[in-house]
């Protein structure tokens, strides 16, 4: 009576030893044999060690194969690594600095897990201490007095979303050769270029001036009053000319790979 299956399908007699644990035959001494699973821990060339180096050991029989671009790429990666710098953090409030008499600069500590940021942002508030710019008037109409009260804090700030400071920079600042060269190459570094920006700027840039000179000529009440005005448009202008520095000098740096508006731009 035929069975109705090719003899190669037919049932054989198979000794315990030589099925593994995953229940496959194979022989005792191979790798899926002697009672083991037989995976292999990685597909790539026998010889390349699994701790994320490029190329295999060098007495490795792979080494024999390797592509000398491969070799030349791996040394660059290695020297890479062994250059790297940690990303520069600010751990705790700095002393106050004060600038121009009027301005009071302060760098706060780093905060991390900030919701609503995506990677890191440094970013600073400039607040009010509160003083006034009083115009005083004589009968006539005309300004005989002006104080200025007005005085700054700025708080410059590190905040890092889902970003680590240790983590590549994405943009600008850190992805110039030259940062590369000097291993500067780290998100923190990146937002450091930032704070660096912003102290430069507040201690550097002129500040604005009231001018009301009323000593020297009479001035009226309204005209002083336009003055005033004129002159807090002129520290909203200040403020916002940092921000657009910032981005301008270390986002968008010269020689970065890529700036910010490429690496936006990027689907």
């Amino acid at each position: 009576m035929c069975d109705c299956l090719p003899s190669n399908l037919r049932a054989i007699t198979v000794p315990s030893s030589w099925v593994n644990q995953s229940g496959r035959v194979a022989h005792p001494d191979a790798p899926a044999g002697g009672g083991g699973s037989g995976n292999f821990r990685s597909s790539s060339t026998t010889g390349i060690k699994q701790d994320g180096e490029m190329l295999p050991d060098p007495q490795a029989p792979s080494t024999r194969q390797v592509d000398p671009g491969l070799v030349q790429l791996a040394g660059e990666t290695e020297a890479a690594k062994a250059n790297r710098q940690p990303g520069p953090t600010i751990a705790a409030d700095s002393a106050d600095e004060v600038v121009h008499g009027i301005v009071t600069l302060k760098l706060k500590a780093d905060q991390s897990a900030v919701s609503g940021i995506t990677g890191a942002l440094t970013s600073f508030d400039n607040i009010n201490n509160g003083g006034q710019i009083n115009i005083h008037s004589d009968e006539t109409g005309n300004v005989d007095g002006v104080t200025n009260g007005l005085a700054w804090t700025i708080e410059i700030v590190t905040q890092y979303g889902s970003g680590d400071p240790q983590a590549d920079a994405a943009y600008g600042r850190g992805t110039t050769k030259p940062d590369k060269d000097a291993g500067n190459v780290t998100l923190g570094f990146h937002e450091s270029c930032h704070r660096a920006d912003l102290l430069n700027y507040f201690r550097t840039e002129a500040i604005p001036v009231l001018d009301i000179d009323f000593k020297s000529k009479k001035i009226p009440t309204a005209t002083a009053n336009a003055s005033r005005t004129a002159y807090m448009n002129a520290w909203t202008s200040y403020f916002n000319k940092i921000r657009k520095f910032s981005v301008a000098n270390t986002d968008e740096a010269t020689g970065s790979d890529p700036p910010l508006s490429k690496f936006k731009a990027t689907p």
